[in-house]
């Protein structure tokens, strides 16, 4: 993987923990994401990301209280 591709992968981790960016969730960046959720013990970001992998879980979504910093709005 290119330096660019992790840093672009990295900055939609970002938008994820803040509770957006679920768009730019691919099958291409789906692990490496759920590895980074998982590494910063965002449990619940981990297994959201881990149902959308999977083709069951839809768009990638912050539970309330997750301490993901609010609501888009």
């Amino acid at each position: 993987m290119s330096q660019a591709d992790t840093q672009d992968v990295n900055a939609i981790y970002q938008e994820l923990v803040k509770g957006v960016g679920r768009e730019k969730v691919t099958e291409a960046n789906a692990r490496q994401l759920i590895d980074l959720a998982e590494r910063d013990k965002h449990t619940v970001l981990a297994e959201e990301l881990r149902e959308w992998a999977m083709g069951c879980g839809g768009a990638v979504t912050q539970a309330p209280g997750s301490g993901a910093g609010g609501r888009e709005g």
